[in-house]
């Protein structure tokens, strides 16, 4: 993982004949890419690019580069992924990077219980869902929302998490109290 760079969008197709790509955004939305300087084309070597503009479309976004003003030229393009510099991006107060959560302990507010750990987090249209990869060897997924994680603390590395039962551990499960 590079921890200078953060991607923030995907190109999906060309759009058009002048140029147009069509994104999938990786981020907060269109005003975060709007709010970096700059943009950088590719994964292991990145590339600045200038976006000329950048606007919804349908549930992606329509983005046109500068200097890039043909279908020809933005072919080479298609199915890379753009990225920002951690540096450029500035967060509110409390909040992170959904990629930083990964390798976090999770433990229980409550009980101090240790579950396991982030794997991943998914971003879904109602809330983020995060994988943990709990103890006892298996991977349990839980809704991202205040209901289920009491609080996140980046310097020890630790999400608090208040489950309801058989969420993260099978002997909390209901029906096992028979």
């Amino acid at each position: 993982m590079n921890d200078k760079y953060l991607q923030c969008a995907r190109i999906c197709n060309t759009h058009g004949l002048k140029g147009d790509v069509v994104i999938e955004l990786l981020c907060d939305g269109i005003e975060f890419i709007k709010s970096v300087p700059t943009v950088y084309f590719g994964k292991d070597e990145y590339k600045p690019i200038k976006i000329e503009y950048i606007k919804p479309y349908k549930s992606h976004a329509l983005c046109k580069f500068e200097n890039c003003g043909s279908i020809e030229a933005v072919m080479p393009l298609k199915g890379g992924e753009l990225y920002v510099r951690r540096d450029d991006c500035v967060l509110e107060e409390g909040s992170h990077f959904l990629v930083d959560l990964i390798g976090l302990t999770v433990i229980d507010k409550t009980s101090g219980k240790t579950y396991g750990k982030v794997a991943d987090v998914f971003q879904n249209p109602a809330n983020d869902i995060y994988e943990v990869a709990c103890t006892d060897g298996v991977t349990r997924l839980m809704p991202g929302v205040s209901e289920f994680i009491d609080r996140v603390d980046m310097e020890n590395k630790i999400v608090y998490v208040k489950p309801i039962k058989g969420m993260l551990s099978e002997e909390e499960e209901i029906g096992n109290e028979i």
